[in-house]
């Protein structure tokens, strides 16, 4: 069995933190839009299981990653395509169960999926935020 070692990546909660701001700013965005189309539970079901998957998705790289850096340059970069391709399989089966299964809009579902974008880009303002809440020690 694989041990796991403690996966040591600061900008995991960084990104974290960017999503969960962002699934408040979308849901608080979904809520005024109502007002004029209408509440629709399709829209908000479908951006929360987009913002979901891109948390599980920056939970998975950042494995992935930590794995990658104690390999080979050869075995890194197989490691690298397999678990990016394990990503993209995922999100096409998610993609499916929503459309199959009417759990959300689908839309909402890619819009709450780029939030990983987003968060990415606004990182370095959540570095200073979080770094303030999970400083180790003086």
């Amino acid at each position: 069995m694989k041990k796991r070692v403690k996966l040591d990546n600061p900008m995991l909660p960084d990104l974290i933190a960017g999503n969960i701001i962002f699934l408040i700013i979308g849901e608080i965005i979904l809520f005024i839009l109502f007002a004029f189309i209408g509440f629709r539970l399709d829209l908000v079901t479908g951006y929360l299981i987009g913002v979901s998957v891109s948390v599980a998705m920056v939970i998975h790289m950042a494995y992935c990653i930590d794995d990658s850096v104690r390999m080979d340059e050869n075995t890194a970069l197989k490691h690298t395509r397999k678990t990016y391709i394990i990503r993209i399989i995922a999100t096409l089966i998610i993609f499916g169960l929503v459309w199959f299964l009417k759990l959300g809009n689908v839309g909402a579902v890619l819009m709450g999926m780029l939030v990983l974008k987003f968060s990415a880009y606004i990182q370095p303002i959540t570095h200073r935020l979080t770094s303030k809440f999970l400083r180790k020690g003086r």
